[in-house]
């Protein structure tokens, strides 16, 4: 995929994972309209819904963070986090702490 320069959203997203806003079809679905909003095309969204189907739940959070991370704000409790098993997510995110720290 091509980098491209697309216009921002409307506005910032916060979805709390913890609640109703974090099962995966929730997140997709955000993800997609925010994908629309800054002008993805057809192509470009239907690739990033196959990544998101190819793995777990942590993949889908990790692909959310790292395509959407400047719109979509993912928040989750310290204890919820513990309970995501995938390897994709914890290394995702453990390197973003890591970086924060430097």
């Amino acid at each position: 995929m091509a980098l491209k320069i697309n216009p921002p959203a409307k506005k910032k997203i916060t979805l709390n994972l913890d609640g109703e806003d974090g099962n995966a079809f929730n997140v997709m679905g955000a993800a997609v309209n925010v994908a629309k909003q800054i002008g993805w095309s057809k192509k470009e969204i239907s690739e990033f819904r196959t990544k998101c189907f190819a793995g777990d739940y942590g993949n889908i959070l990790t692909l959310v963070d790292k395509n959407f991370g400047t719109i979509i704000d993912l928040e989750m409790s310290e204890q919820y986090m513990m309970t995501i098993d995938s390897k994709a997510f914890r290394t995702h995110f453990l390197n973003d702490i890591v970086e924060a720290i430097e």
